[in-house]
């Protein structure tokens, strides 16, 4: 995998910043941080991509257990930033999963200095049945917390 790094030329603002910043060991181009099985199933044109679970090791405290997503892909076309977590929707105690890992991610990447702004995806692991309807208690609370309702594929302008 090839590495971002200061020098490296990216066209949006927000991969530039990255690149610079705590999370720079891990920015990639394109979805090159995405497990492979992943990115196949994120359709996007992405000026860079973060695996921002390895990224923020290093400003975790010693011990600290907050959960956070999977990855921050950079649309190229839009320069807008995706959240993206890879989870089973089995159960509906996987929503209360989910709002958690946001708050974890939204406190790791506000203290590397990392400007929290985008949208957040759930991009559901496997062939498992979602457990939940969007119009339903447990919809409602992701929609609420602002993370969008589970898909087995997702399509990122």
């Amino acid at each position: 995998m090839s590495r971002a790094s200061p020098k490296q030329q990216f066209d949006c603002p927000t991969c530039r910043e990255l690149a610079q910043g705590k999370l720079r060991a891990h920015v990639r181009p394109g979805k090159q941080a995405l497990v492979a099985n992943h990115g196949a199933r994120l359709t996007v044109e992405a000026d860079c991509s973060v695996n921002i679970d390895k990224g923020l090791q290093p400003v975790r405290k010693p011990n600290e257990e907050l959960k956070v997503f999977d990855y921050l892909v950079v649309s190229s076309e839009t320069c807008d930033a995706h959240f993206v977590e890879v989870h089973p929707a089995s159960s509906t105690g996987e929503v209360d999963v989910l709002i958690r890992k946001k708050a974890g991610t939204e406190q790791l990447m506000r203290r590397a200095g990392v400007e929290v702004r985008g949208e957040w995806h759930w991009l559901v692991d496997g062939e498992g049945r979602v457990n939940f309807k969007a119009g339903d208690k447990y919809g409602l609370r992701l929609r609420d917390a602002k993370i969008r309702q589970p898909q087995r594929t997702l399509k990122i302008p």
